[in-house]
């Protein structure tokens, strides 16, 4: 049961690929990614996807089915709030203040007039800027090395695994003390964000020619369009 739960709360990094890859499809150009594992990469994507494909999937769906809408859209809303500090702290780091002053006021719109539950900021101009340690590592100068998949977490960069620890301790599952508890609401809460986004990813799994170099190569360029 451990390993389930882990796995859910790991795998979900293909998630934020799927929210960006229709822009993707429109701008993508061609660009020589550094693969020096790439026989480890393939072997690891094709077992993230049987992972994907006979666990995660039908939990989702079953969930989905099971859940009404609004309990998922406020569970959704909370998610995206206790993240809003992670990207906060980030843009700072960053010195980028003008995107973390946005990312604050979101925050407090989000906290006081839709109680957390609510995206209450979406009706203001305050934009929300993807961040993590990763990208903010990657504008400090450190190169993103070759690319490498990680088994549950999906497509990644040496950079930006070295940056997962960071990142764990940057939202607040990683400061309840039992560690599998907090891997347990990690897990239940992506558990909730992928009944939202599981046709993006079979978009993703079923319409690409090569869905390992595909999802490699639209990783890489986000990442380098985000530190930017």
């Amino acid at each position: 049961m451990l390993k389930y739960i882990l796995s859910l709360c790991l795998f979900f990094n293909t998630l934020i690929l799927a929210n960006d890859f229709e822009d993707f499809e429109q701008e993508y150009q061609k660009k020589e990614v550094k693969d020096s594992f790439y026989t480890y990469n393939k072997a690891m994507s094709k077992f993230n996807y049987d992972l994907y494909t006979y666990f995660l999937r039908p939990v989702a769906l079953s969930y989905k089915s099971i859940t009404p809408s609004f309990i998922r859209t406020g569970v959704k809303n909370a998610f995206d709030t206790t993240r809003s500090p992670f990207r906060f702290i980030n843009h700072l780091l960053s010195l980028e203040f003008r995107k973390a002053g946005e990312e604050f006021g979101r925050f407090c719109v989000n906290v006081i007039f839709g109680f957390g539950l609510l995206d209450s900021a979406s009706k203001t101009p305050l934009k929300s800027y993807e961040a993590d340690f990763g990208t903010t590592l990657g504008k400090w100068g450190v190169g993103s090395g070759p690319h490498l998949v990680l088994p549950f977490l999906g497509p990644y960069n040496v950079r930006d695994a070295l940056a997962l620890s960071v990142n764990w301790f940057m939202v607040p599952e990683g400061y309840i003390e039992n560690f599998w508890v907090g891997v347990g609401v990690n897990a239940a809460l992506k558990l909730n964000e992928l009944s939202f986004e599981y046709e993006k990813i079979d978009d993703i799994y079923q319409n690409s020619v090569d869905y390992y170099t595909f999802i490699r190569d639209a990783y890489e360029q986000r990442r380098q369009e985000l530190i930017k």
